[in-house]
């Protein structure tokens, strides 16, 4: 995960806000800017094409996992409210998070909702879907816009504008600041410039007011309201069409570790969940027909089962034995021993497995491997993070190095991202250099960009 904790927040219960591409020089006001119960965590990392896709480490992580995080880091029991606050590029974030199926509290777009001069229905649908939640006083929609207008795409007011049919204004006469126009519970303001320092001024200035303005917004909502159901996530993090198969299987297992899976008594290798891991497992074209034992590697291939999509296989045969998936996996051109990646021949992503000698020297104990998957890839370094079934009496999550003696090697996962037969997004747009990322966010960047040397 890209994040980083601004704020932890108080009490037992806490609204969340989750900030995309904003700095650090934002902390001290977007903490001002929230109710002391708030937990702030903020996405801000480059490529900025990141934020067109939900693929940890290589994109924006679900809410689901968003929120885990922020209740691990912040000690808070649980969340309540939900608020997405992205600037500029980081507006990309917010439209990924709805056109997955996320309805947050509220979303506060800052001069950065944009499109194609002939827009696809996928850059405006999800904030038109979002603002009838705002109209009908089921979520708070917060937007911003200047008057900076680069080449090759809408600017963010003629977005806002294909979005709401309302008018925005283009000109401020009298030297006016800003100007509002707000139904219900959707607002955009509008403000003059079409210089760098106008857009600037949305991050430094701006953004924390527009946030502060959301807060105001949602407790102004009728106490009992909720997004509608049908803009909820249909289906778990684990069945989404926006991950890999491996970090489908990460999602699942982090799941099933917060659900507080583990061993039936503490230590026997058993239980009735731990059964159900062994369930579908195979040898020699039949059931293997055991319900318990060493775990981990039952408890990996149950991960990946039960992440698969419509059309999709398991990578590697249903087996409950460590040295079986080394071997199938080097059957099948997927097994990376860690020298190779230890020499930069290949680098581990997310969801791949990840092969452990656990033997302790004896002859009988060379072939007890234990098998975890990787959850958070290495950073430009040798540490990565794991998610490992059968560690202790339950799940985990571990540090891990790729130094350390005992590591043996990786298994790599497909790289490709699914599509769901009857789905109406091509996910290609969002995984791919779409026109709205060459001629939209880039250009919006490359065309600040000159501003900036503009003047000098």
């Amino acid at each position: 995960m890209a994040l980083r904790l601004v704020s932890a927040g108080r009490g037992e219960v806490r609204d969340l806000v989750v900030v995309y591409y904003l700095g650090a020089y934002s902390d001290r006001k977007l903490r001002d800017a929230c109710p002391p119960n708030t937990v702030i965590v903020n996405d801000t990392r480059k490529p900025t094409a990141r934020y067109t896709r939900m693929r940890p480490n290589e994109g924006i992580d679900p809410l689901v996992s968003v929120r885990e995080w922020a209740i691990r880091q912040s000690g808070a029991l649980g969340i309540d409210r939900t608020i997405l606050l992205g600037f500029s590029a980081g507006c990309q974030a917010l439209r990924t998070q709805l056109l997955a199926g996320e309805a947050p509290d509220a979303v506060v777009a800052v001069d950065g909702t944009h499109s194609g001069t002939q827009a696809a229905g996928w850059q405006i649908d999800p904030w038109r879907d979002y603002l009838d939640l705002a109209l009908g006083d089921k979520a708070v929609f917060v937007a911003s816009h200047t008057q900076i207008v680069p080449p090759g795409y809408a600017s963010t007011r003629k977005t806002l504008e294909r979005v709401t049919g309302w008018v925005l204004p283009g000109k401020f006469p009298g030297g006016l600041e800003w100007a509002e126009h707000q139904e219900s519970s959707a607002l955009v303001v509008s403000y003059p410039g079409a210089n760098a320092a106008a857009h600037s001024n949305q991050a430094t200035r701006y953004a924390p007011q527009l946030l502060s303005r959301a807060f105001q917004m949602l407790s102004e909502l009728p106490e009992d309201t909720e997004p509608d159901m049908p803009h909820k996530p249909s289906t778990p993090p684990w069945r989404s069409p926006h991950l890999t198969i491996g970090e489908r299987a990460v999602a699942f297992s982090l799941a099933e570790h917060e659900a507080g899976v583990q061993e039936v008594p503490p230590g026997s290798n058993a239980g009735p969940r731990i059964a159900e891991y062994f369930t579908p497992a195979t040898r020699d074209g039949g059931p293997l027909g055991i319900r318990s034992g060493n775990w981990c590697v039952a408890a990996a291939m149950y991960a990946e089962r039960a992440s698969l999509l419509d059309g999709e296989e398991m990578t590697l045969p249903y087996t409950v034995s460590g040295v079986e998936v080394q071997r199938d996996a080097a059957q099948r051109g997927l097994w990376r021993p860690v020298d190779v990646v230890r020499t930069g021949g290949w680098t581990p992503k997310v969801g791949d497995l990840v092969v452990l000698d656990r033997g302790n020297g004896l002859p009988r104990t060379k072939w007890w491997r234990h098998v975890c998957r990787v959850m958070e890839a290495p950073d430009g370094g040798s540490v990565f993070r794991t998610i490992d079934g059968n560690s202790g009496v339950g799940w985990a999550e571990r540090r891990r190095d790729l130094f350390a003696p005992k590591l043996l090697g990786f298994v790599e996962l497909p790289s490709d991202v699914r599509k769901q037969e009857g789905q109406e997004l091509d996910q290609s747009h969002l995984l791919q250099l779409s026109d709205d990322v060459t001629a939209g966010r880039v250009g919006m960047e490359n065309a600040i960009s000159s501003l900036y040397r503009g003047t000098g």
